[in-house]
């Protein structure tokens, strides 16, 4: 059985494509840091990791891989499901990617060029804005309420006429 085809706002779209963006651009991060943990492939030198927890690019390699790659292609598979868990997991996404640059900043240092962490900085803020726009919140995902049991008005007009044919039929009988 497929479900009725519903109208998805130009915000869900947008959302989706930044979030493919994000992943697809994690996935090829990710991958080369998991080959190459040395970073030499892309050009990062090891000593940018100098007083942190990591010897080499494997760990934010993994990292970057799974939770910045694979993870928005997930949210994506499940705001194109209309799946109700997909709108938080976007939040997430977006909040991840911000800590995940913040901690970067924190432990190599703000790099200019190419300026990859202000352009993940605004993709970030991006994922978060579109996430939280009305049309986006609501969703397919979400159900209507219970139908109303109050009787429709339609402009009153019709309801005073309707009134009057009532009260028509009455006197005839």
């Amino acid at each position: 059985m497929t479900r009725p085809r519903t109208r998805r706002p130009w915000g869900l779209y947008a959302l989706m494509g930044v979030l493919v963006f994000q992943g697809l651009s994690g996935l090829g991060g990710g991958l080369v840091l998991v080959i190459d943990p040395t970073g030499a492939t892309i050009g990062l030198p090891l000593e940018w990791l100098e007083g942190s927890p990591f010897r080499d690019f494997l760990v934010p390699g993994l990292v970057l891989l799974t939770l910045l790659g694979v993870g928005p292609l997930l949210v994506v598979v499940g705001l194109r499901r209309g799946h109700p868990w997909s709108w938080q997991a976007s939040l997430v996404i977006g909040a991840m990617l911000l800590v995940w640059l913040a901690v970067e900043i924190l432990v190599v240092g703000y790099q200019p060029k190419p300026p990859l962490q202000l352009l993940y900085g605004v993709v970030g803020i991006l994922i978060l804005a579109l996430a939280f726009l009305p049309t986006v919140r609501r969703g397919p995902w979400r159900k209507p309420g219970p139908p109303s049991t109050r009787p429709r008005d339609h402009g009153g007009r019709r309801n005073a006429r309707n009134h009057r044919s009532q009260r028509r039929l009455a006197r005839v009988w």
